[in-house]
């Protein structure tokens, strides 16, 4: 396994697995506009064949703040995800980094307890913020201080 950089050849698969995990995919023109955007940086987790994970980003000054993180459905519960919160910590603490920040669904109770294990806490509740087929929920708004 290997975590590492995101590169414009990995946009077809990183668009398919987001696919996998979220209602609402973003395209692969969608993550190859983000991607190429200043400040904005993805990183991945592969086996020999696959990517199985990523984390998408962006560091503006010393405040970082996540777009998404997602994992293969196969391969949740194997600590891929924390794997790469971990390497993504290492890596915004070299740039220097004080603050993080990032969204979550207040459905997504596993993606928060990562997050909470990870430092994070809730600092402001965006109301009916997602709406998935007229479901209204809540985005919370986590923040870890470094």
């Amino acid at each position: 396994m290997l975590i590492g950089s995101v590169f414009s050849s990995d946009y077809t698969n990183i668009s398919k697995l987001h696919g996998l995990s979220f209602p609402k995919p973003w395209s692969e023109k969608d993550i190859a506009d983000l991607l190429e955007a200043p400040h904005i940086y993805g990183m991945k987790y592969s086996d020999a064949s696959d990517i199985l994970g990523c984390l998408i980003f962006s560091v503006i000054a010393d405040e970082a703040e996540i777009y998404s993180l997602f994992v293969h459905p196969s391969h949740r519960q194997k600590h891929i995800a924390s794997d790469i919160l971990n390497a993504f910590h290492a890596d915004i603490e070299a740039r220097l980094v004080t603050r993080c920040v990032l969204e979550v669904s207040e459905e997504n109770k596993a993606a928060q307890k990562l997050y909470a294990k990870s430092g994070y806490h809730i600092f402001h509740r965006r109301e009916k913020y997602y709406n998935d087929d007229g479901v209204y929920s809540d985005a919370l708004m986590l923040e870890k201080n470094f």
